[in-house]
């Protein structure tokens, strides 16, 4: 018993440091598009201040398009850049877990309140005299 007990603390031991680990790294990988996406913007702003200032000098009405690598990097992210699917489809198991659990009690309360009163109508006690 007690080996079984000392199996499974260093076993969920393991479990919670490679759960901390995924979410460094998860939030690692949350920093770097964040990063990546305020580069591109500041290329962006950049690109339509040159073509602004290329529009004042001609006189000609500004044409705002993305640059193809800002456009590129938008596909280049990668599995790594991801969240886990676990956290953007979270399980519903432990609540309806909770829901399974609580149903039983209220059944087995309400079977006992029951049975209770049913004994009670054919006992002496429940009868006039």
């Amino acid at each position: 018993m007690n080996e079984r007990l000392s199996r499974l603390e260093r076993y969920s031991r393991k479990q919670h440091e490679r759960r901390a680990n995924r979410e460094e790294e998860i939030q690692l990988s949350r920093g770097r598009r964040k990063a990546k996406v305020r580069l591109e913007r500041s290329e962006m702003q950049q690109i339509k201040s040159e073509q602004e200032r290329a529009s004042a000098a001609d006189g000609k009405v500004p044409i705002l398009e993305a640059p193809k690598a800002v456009m590129i990097a938008d596909d280049e992210i990668s599995a790594e850049d991801m969240p886990p699917r676990r956290e953007v489809y979270p399980s519903q198991r432990i609540k309806w877990t909770k829901w399974f659990y609580n149903s039983l009690v209220i059944i087995f309360i309400a079977l006992l309140i029951l049975l209770f009163f049913w004994g009670m109508q054919q006992s002496t006690w429940g009868k006039p005299h």
